[in-house]
């Protein structure tokens, strides 16, 4: 036998049963409430040109994308994302649709991650997307679908931490430090290597924006942190920022979610296709967010069309790994049927008052009784080639006609 032959690689798992049976049930709330507010299902392809993502300036690691070389030499990638594929199929077969265009998808994607990090390597993510419309009420429906999403994932807390692209950029801007500089800047806030950060920006020490830039990543908690912030800069570029994420959380807060709420305002995601809103969403128990989004108004537009767009995703791995697993129910009733019966007993697997049904693939009465014993069953039904039927009841063992 080959070496690797019953092995899984690094990051891939199988799922059995229970997990399984908590997944589909999660997807389906999900793919309920999306289609509720009104989105409709988009399955991308999970092959796509190289091409896809690195034209938009896709910050995800080259090494952390799976390669596939096709027949023809070209370079081909299993999704590493989905808001991408989206964002190519929206531009090549939607741009001619009414907007705004709601979007949501229940699909994995796949990176190669880290091996002593156990990371997965195929990722379950259930996302929407809002594309066609740039005004605030979107990014407000986006950010209360986000809450909603994570309460019917049954999590016993769960907080969502909204940022603003646009206050990093203004304050980096402010810097005119070079692209290269911005993107370790962008790099170290992300990490929150304050260390590192604090070696880059020690040249810039003389400008005030540096000073604002370095107060401001650090800046995490409620409403309150807003008005600080306020105080760090005159650029009215941040002024606009925060004043968006005030009127967010006014609305949000009247609508009841304000538990949910924080802000961390040096949030800035590797992904760079965001401009405005950034968020995370953090539950209780897992150290990693379970939920990503943000307005990403550009990324159309590498494709040949421009639209605003807004949504987010969620990790379903990281929250299954949390959940309790139910307990796989055995099946109630066994069938056992003889020659010119199958049709009788395939339309007793949809009697519900037999509870969870299965066929007996035994050959006699007997061995289908042992068997419905060690599946802990309850009953055994008998459907003879007479057309008679019997029933046994395993706890009891006594047989009624």
């Amino acid at each position: 036998m080959r070496p690797y032959a019953i092995q899984l690689p690094n990051g891939a798992k199988d799922s059995l049963f229970s997990e399984c049976r908590v997944r589909r049930e999660m997807e389906s709330a999900l793919a309920g409430l999306f289609e509720q507010r009104g989105y409709n299902e988009i399955i991308p392809p999970t092959l796509e040109y190289y091409d896809t993502f690195l034209r938009t300036g896709n910050t995800l690691p080259e090494e952390e994308m799976y390669k596939v070389v096709d027949r023809d030499g070209r370079i081909l990638v299993m999704r590493p994302d989905l808001t991408t594929p989206i964002a190519r199929v929206y531009a090549t077969k939607l741009k001619q649709a009414p907007v705004p265009q709601r979007l949501y998808y229940i699909q994995n994607i796949f990176r190669s991650g880290h091996s002593l990090k156990g990371q997965d390597t195929e990722i379950t993510q259930a996302g929407v997307e809002l594309i066609g419309t740039n005004d605030f009420k979107s990014d407000l429906e986006i950010l209360s679908l986000a809450v909603k999403s994570l309460e019917i994932c049954s999590l016993k807390r769960f907080h969502i931490e909204i940022g603003h692209s646009g206050l990093f950029r203004a304050l980096v801007r402010q810097l005119d430090c070079g692209d290269e500089t911005a993107e370790e800047i962008r790099r170290y806030t992300e990490q929150k290597n304050f260390a590192a950060l604090s070696d880059l920006l020690d040249k810039y020490r003389h400008m005030p924006a540096m000073h604002s830039l370095t107060k401001l990543i650090g800046m995490f908690g409620g409403e309150e942190i807003l008005s600080e912030a306020r105080a760090l800069s005159d650029d009215e570029g941040s002024r606009q920022c925060i004043d968006y994420l005030e009127s967010l959380y006014r609305e949000l807060k009247l609508a009841g979610m304000e538990e949910y709420i924080r802000f961390d305002l040096g949030l800035v995601n590797r992904i760079n296709y965001y401009t405005g809103i950034v968020f995370l969403g953090y539950a209780e128990g897992i150290g990693e967010p379970v939920l990503a989004g943000g307005r990403y108004d550009g990324l159309t537009a590498v494709f040949g069309v421009e639209a605003p767009a807004t949504g987010f995703g969620i990790n379903l791995n990281s929250i299954l790994k949390q959940l309790p697993q139910k307990q796989v129910e055995p099946r109630e009733t066994l069938i056992h049927y003889e020659s010119g019966r199958l049709g009788d007993a395939l339309a007793l697997l949809s009697d519900d008052s037999l509870g969870r049904s299965e066929l007996s693939p035994c050959e006699t009465v007997e061995e289908t009784y042992r068997l419905a014993k060690a599946r802990d069953a309850k009953r055994v039904i008998i459907l003879k080639s007479s057309g008679e039927r019997d029933e046994i009841n395993i706890d009891s063992t006594e047989k009624r006609l």
